[in-house]
């Protein structure tokens, strides 16, 4: 969690949440799925989840109480697809929004504020994270380069971040 107090484990059985000082398992959370990438919200009040099937869910991290479920269906302006294995989950900085990577390289973007925006970042997204200014999604595909992708315009930025390796997993600092 980010205050570090809760550590998650996410399995084929659901969520564990474990107390970080004691070890001791504080809530289990049945997800109905095998869990295959999972975040907490900012504030740690809120943890997602997302399945091999492209389900995600929210829940509460203290009782428990599932509190949302996203999903998305395809509109006839935009038919990318959304139902394959989730591979990324991100909040935004205040914890209002979330961001979805897929398998098939969709990216699933949930404002508080407006309709849902589909971006993608073919072949496929191995990780993504929001930007602290909420701005740009940034997503890596498990080749070299870092995609920055526009969340008001839906595009990605003509230069993307370069790395000598692989990138399989991004992160950002919260300051």
């Amino acid at each position: 969690s980010p205050d570090g107090e809760t550590m998650a484990l996410g399995t084929t059985s659901g969520i564990f949440l474990y107390d970080s000082q004691t070890k001791e398992l504080n809530l289990f959370i049945d997800t109905q799925f095998n869990v295959l990438d999972m975040s907490f919200n900012p504030l740690g009040n809120e943890i997602a989840a997302g399945s091999p099937t492209g389900i995600v869910n929210t829940w509460n991290s203290e009782s428990g109480e599932l509190l949302q479920n996203f999903s998305f269906t395809p509109s006839s302006l935009n038919q990318l697809a959304s139902s394959g294995e989730v591979t990324a989950i991100s909040y935004s900085s205040d914890g209002k929004n979330i961001a979805i990577g897929y398998k098939n390289g969709v990216i699933n973007y949930f404002p508080s504020n407006q309709p849902t925006i589909v971006l993608d970042n073919f072949p496929s997204v191995e990780d993504l994270i929001i930007s602290a200014d909420n701005r740009f999604i940034y997503a890596s595909n498990g080749e070299n380069n870092i995609e920055i992708l526009d969340i008001q315009s839906g595009k990605k930025q003509e230069n993307p971040l370069s790395n000598p390796g692989a990138v399989n997993n991004l992160s950002r600092s919260e300051e």
